[in-house]
């Protein structure tokens, strides 16, 4: 199990979008980092339904627009792609892309992708009704949970969860004092407790990213799953597993900070 690192603050790489090259794209898609760049926000907003409840209506639309600025899945998609623009001479990503380049990889990463839901619990409850009437076969089931495991996807969605918890804490505390809320440490401060207090609900998580996967590759038979997985045990996969898990917390992280500070400014000038 992936347990809780303190990354640094280190930002995305200094790369645009569009000069990021076609392997940092392939790269990119192959990580499925692109599920939790579009439910970020959704998932914030969930979380941030009851207590945004005690925060007036101008602080309140304040909070949505910051989120928009810094968690909007156009932004994340950017920033996470920069960061993958920077693996292309690895040895591993030299072998993912080529294995994208097979008929499993082109399979899994080469079709049109279908936008994930509003949120990554939104999609879980979605699967679990299509569960119920029209069921999923048993073996398509095992294989989707299997690959959100060896693939760290269940605890990449902890992280995820995690700091959109710790930015409802950050927001109520500077709205209850812009100046003094929210100080520097509040990440190494909070983040390990947020982390390990979602663990517990493993299970869940691993429901809801493999809901996700199969969202995603509806379109991918169940031998070309068993195949995904494979690949997803190898060295190759699991170095991209890990890159991946690294490379979200490391933009949130960064996001996390500008957001704090844009909150802090703008509330300050609000008496």
């Amino acid at each position: 199990m992936l347990a809780w690192v303190a990354l640094g603050a280190s930002g995305a790489a200094d790369l645009t979008t569009a000069g990021a090259s076609n392997e940092a794209r392939t790269l990119y898609r192959a990580s499925e980092l692109q599920i939790f760049a579009e439910t970020f926000r959704g998932d914030f907003l969930r979380l941030w339904e009851k207590p945004s409840t005690g925060v007036s209506s101008a602080r309140a639309e304040i909070v949505s627009r910051q989120i928009d600025k810094h968690f909007g899945a156009d932004v994340l998609n950017r920033l996470l792609l920069e960061r993958f623009a920077v693996h292309g001479a690895a040895a591993e990503s030299r072998a993912i892309i080529e294995w994208a380049g097979g008929p499993v990889g082109k399979s899994v990463t080469g079709r049109p992708r279908a936008r994930q839901d509003s949120d990554l619990f939104g999609v879980l409850e979605a699967y679990a009704k299509q569960n119920t009437t029209a069921p999923i076969e048993q073996a398509r089931v095992k294989l989707l949970a299997q690959i959100s495991r060896e693939s760290l996807l269940d605890q990449v969605y902890i992280s995820s969860t995690s700091v959109s918890a710790l930015l409802v804490s950050i927001t109520l505390a500077l709205n209850d004092d812009p100046v003094g809320g929210a100080p520097k440490n509040t990440w190494e401060r909070l983040m390990p407790e947020l982390f390990a207090k979602a663990a517990e609900s493993m299970k869940r998580y691993t429901q809801a990213t493999a809901g996700a996967l199969q969202v995603e590759h509806e379109h991918v038979s169940n031998s070309e799953l068993g195949a995904y997985l494979t690949f997803r045990q190898s060295s190759d996969g699991r170095w991209l597993s890990k890159e991946a898990a690294t490379a979200l917390l490391a933009v949130l992280r960064a996001q996390h900070e500008a957001y704090t500070a844009d909150l802090r400014r703008v509330f300050s000038k609000i008496q």
